[in-house]
């Protein structure tokens, strides 16, 4: 927020509380004990707003609520009591769209709805009440909010359509139903929402709810439609780990004739990267991390084990950087990919230190060891 930064950390004296730093050890400093004593409010779903600090805490009188905080102390406080008492509200999926923050919540009229913040008392309210089926609490249960341009993507269930795909056009309108793509109250569960330019791309249920496909919006019913001809298992699940780079989407799907593989998206085409791991049981590749301009993961080419990939995109530029877990041994297994300045770091076990630091710049030569932090300690087999 502004020149600083907003993070949780623990200290023996007042648990997990709220800290801010300017980069200097002076500047690092406690915004409030908010709830005193050593067990701390436990801050969560940090959202900036302006220069302000939007989040949820926990307070013995409020429970868990929202807050508002400038930095200070005295600037920090509970923006409203959403769900009266100790009892929770829990806000969760804090996303600035506009000048406001719209979030989950529940209260004990409405149960779980879209409400929205202005950063003061009075303008954080319930937006609308989805789920106004006449029973007592009922929830539509907002999740994976995502915004996409000056759209806000979510799924709810209204009690009529089942969970389903909805937008909102601005802090200031009401949420409307995208399209209701398995008709009738099963709903087709979208999920792992994913901006990409001026779209969203998720994964949802045929309307047969065997197995599911690959979905874009552009928050119309006309511009919702499937990209991917195949219904993948609805068990593996169908598709998972969306991860933007540049124009191209990429995520993990099984077809049913190559497995569990790397998929790319650059227009209305998808298509498989690279076979890595040949015939019906796949790669299984996980740990997506962009870096550089490459996607970075781990994945199982049937020879070597789950060792450390990268691709460009194409067949070509798809590679294992390095076998670690030299032959007899399969798999480095490697996982926690972070990047960091110039450099791509990982947990991996070659067989000769366990599971230790690893780092690359992507190449054979540049793979290595960081340090042997438990020299000749290895794991129990």
């Amino acid at each position: 927020v502004g020149e600083r930064v907003y993070f949780n950390a623990t200290q023996p004296e007042t648990g997990l509380e709220l800290w801010m730093t300017d980069g200097t050890a002076e500047g690092t400093v406690l915004v409030k004990d908010i709830n005193p004593g050593p067990k701390g409010s436990e801050p969560y779903e940090l959202c900036p707003l302006g220069d302000r600090l939007i989040f949820s805490a926990l307070h013995p009188e409020s429970g868990e609520e929202l807050w508002v905080s400038d930095g200070t102390a005295a600037g920090t406080m509970s923006l409203k009591d959403i769900h009266p008492g100790p009892a929770h509200s829990y806000p969760y999926y804090q996303t600035q769209l506009g000048g406001r923050v719209v979030f989950a919540a529940t209260d004990p009229t409405h149960g779980r709805e879209v409400w929205v913040t202005d950063g003061t008392q009075e303008g954080t309210q319930l937006l609308i009440d989805i789920d106004d089926t006449p029973v007592f609490n009922p929830s539509s249960s907002p999740v994976e909010l995502t915004p996409v341009g000056d759209k806000l993507f979510f799924v709810v269930n209204d009690g009529k359509h089942g969970a389903e795909l909805w937008a909102l056009d601005g802090a200031d309108a009401e949420p409307y139903l995208v399209r209701d793509l398995v008709p009738g109250p099963g709903g087709s569960d979208p999920r792992e929402l994913t901006a990409l330019g001026d779209y969203v791309y998720f994964a949802a249920l045929h309307p047969s709810r065997e197995g599911e496909m690959l979905f874009r919006s552009d928050g119309t019913d006309g511009g919702t439609f499937h990209l991917t001809a195949f219904v993948s298992s609805k068990s593996f699940p169908g598709f998972r780990d969306f991860t933007p780079m540049g124009n191209t989407l990429f995520f993990v799907a099984d077809d049913g004739v190559s497995g569990a593989e790397l998929w790319r998206l650059r227009t209305l085409d998808p298509g498989v990267v690279r076979d890595i791991g040949p015939g019906p049981a796949g790669s299984d590749p996980h740990n997506l991390q962009v870096w550089n301009d490459q996607l970075y993961f781990v994945a199982d080419d049937g020879i070597h084990g789950a060792e450390l990939w990268r691709s460009d995109g194409t067949y070509e530029g798809t590679e294992m950087v390095k076998d670690l877990a030299l032959p007899p041994l399969k798999g480095a297994k490697a996982s926690r990919l972070t990047p960091a300045i110039d450099r791509l770091y990982f947990v991996a076990d070659d067989g000769d230190h366990g599971a230790e630091l690893w780092s690359t710049t992507g190449t054979f030569a540049s793979t290595k060891l960081v340090r042997d932090f438990r020299v000749g300690l290895r794991p129990m087999p």
